[in-house]
């Protein structure tokens, strides 16, 4: 009769093992939540901020390209964006297809844009406009949402990005 060592014949984790695969998936889970969260669960504004940042990218691109000169709309009076060439004239604006339209969330509203050169555009349709060379013009879109805060876009000249800065911003 052979007696059987138990601790050769175990069929069950210690505490120890338990305890490292608990904390490596904690902190797997600390990394990826944030990442999901901005992923699957983004709001309109993050659409919105996204679209901006995009669009502004591709205007600096595309009139390098093409060498024309473009233009990002801002519709102060219908909170509206939209990109097109810099020769539309006001009277196109309603001829413009949907898709080329963007609307601020529910809540959000375009204050003003500001021009570096001390220019304050708050009502009508501020053009910024994106040059053949690769530059545009400096300007700050200010953006009210639906809690009173205000998001500040700033478009550098030479920077393909667009920077987003809490808080009215200005030069």
């Amino acid at each position: 009769m052979s007696v059987r060592n138990p601790l050769l014949c175990r069929k069950a984790f210690t505490l120890i093992e338990l305890i490292v695969v608990v904390s490596l998936i904690s902190v797997m889970m600390f990394f990826a939540v944030p990442r999901m969260h901005g992923t699957f669960f983004s709001d309109d504004s993050r659409k919105f901020s996204s679209w901006l940042l995009a669009n502004v990218r591709n205007l600096k691109t595309v009139a390098v390209e093409k060498q024309t000169a473009f233009a990002l709309y801002v519709d102060l009076d219908r909170n509206q964006i939209w990109k097109a060439p810099a020769s539309l004239e006001e009277e196109d604006f309603p001829d413009l297809e949907d898709s080329n339209r963007r609307s601020l969330p529910k809540g959000h509203s375009l204050t003003d844009v500001m021009f570096s050169e001390g220019v304050r555009e708050t009502d009508g349709v501020a053009r910024i406009y994106f040059y053949p060379r690769g530059y545009s013009d400096r300007a700050i879109i200010h953006i009210r949402e639906n809690d009173g805060s205000v998001i500040s876009y700033r478009i550098e000249s030479f920077l393909p990005r667009v920077e987003i800065v809490e808080g009215h911003e200005e030069f």
